[in-house]
């Protein structure tokens, strides 16, 4: 058996799931993947990513409403420089705003 590596971090973004599933294939474009409800599993060429969505929430502020979801990252046996490209690429297709 070899050493299993495993970290898992959760970030909170202000989308609602069908905008985040929309987005999907142009975030995984270069990446196979399966999604299951609000379970998407990633396979890299070495290991694996989880991603798993919250249930839909609000974010409050001040008089602004927000649509507000968790989204749990699990990343198991995945090398630093390919975590960062994945991530690159990720943030890429969900970043708003121009730029």
């Amino acid at each position: 058996m070899g050493f299993e590596m495993t970290e898992i971090f959760e970030r909170e973004m202000t989308i609602t799931h069908r905008d985040f599933f929309r987005i999907l294939p142009k975030a995984l474009k270069d990446y196979l993947y399966q999604q299951h409800e609000n379970v998407i599993n990633v396979t890299l060429e070495e290991g694996e990513i989880a991603i798993t969505l919250s249930e839909e929430g609000v974010r409050q502020i001040a008089s602004l409403s927000l649509p507000k979801t968790n989204v749990t990252f699990q990343i198991k046996n995945v090398a630093e420089n390919t975590k960062n490209e994945f991530f690159k690429q990720f943030d890429r297709a969900y970043h708003r705003g121009g730029g």
